[in-house]
């Protein structure tokens, strides 16, 4: 698990994260209500009306609840299928007695980690990967991590396509280093281009310098 610092956003045409921290209240500690209702909420059978705004627990939770619902939708077609992931993340914040604000970038990866043992074909520890990234500012390694499924989710199918084709035609074309290129030179060139640009928290290829680079290597050889 690594921690990676944001760069200024790239604003070219009209590109921009999908959501920001500062939107919402980042505070670090939990208050009384908010740790009661936690503590209901990760009792409750996960379609028994978890999601019912008249619950007193579901409004003490909303600090909470709304920048991991913005997460989920992110990339989700379908926003009401989220009370695996949010229940989940309920019972972390339960379990480690603080908000997912304040949680250590290890304390992300154990969340994303356990989280297979149950909600793995639900999309849960990517969904988590997600969220340490758009809301902590973690770039969440480890096992089962696909920068490349990533990057499409954060930056979008066209533009990760447009700036890798650009790399490629370099590496494989035959106007430039005619390398032979097939699928699985594909995919990983794809993964190390995601990656980069992963950490260098913009999808475009002119914003890479030679040290955004260098900071990849660790993650590459986890």
């Amino acid at each position: 698990m690594n921690e990676v610092h944001a760069t200024l956003p790239d604003e070219r045409a009209g590109w921009r994260m999908p959501l920001f921290p500062q939107w919402y209240d980042q505070s670090t500690t939990l208050t009384e209500a908010e740790r009661e209702a936690l503590t209901e909420k990760t009792e409750l059978p996960l379609r028994n009306g978890f999601l019912s705004l008249n619950l007193p627990s579901t409004q003490a939770l909303l600090r909470l609840a709304r920048p991991l619902q913005d997460v989920y939708n992110v990339w989700h077609p379908d926003p009401t299928n989220y009370v695996p992931y949010l229940r989940w993340m309920y019972r972390q914040m339960v379990q480690r007695g603080k908000p997912f604000w304040a949680w250590s970038h290890e304390e992300w990866g154990e969340a994303a980690t356990l989280a297979f043992g149950e909600f793995a074909q639900q999309g849960v520890p990517l969904t988590i990967r997600v969220a340490a990234y758009l809301l902590c500012g973690l770039l969440i390694t480890g096992p089962r991590f696909s920068p490349s499924h990533m990057a499409l989710i954060l930056f979008g199918d066209a533009l990760v396509s447009e700036q890798y084709e650009r790399l490629a035609m370099v590496i494989f074309g035959k106007d430039g280093f005619g390398y032979f290129r097939s699928q699985r030179q594909d995919n990983r060139l794809r993964a190390a281009v995601a990656l980069a640009t992963l950490v260098n928290r913009n999808p475009y290829l002119d914003a890479l310098t030679v040290g955004r680079l260098s900071a990849t290597k660790p993650l590459l050889t986890e």
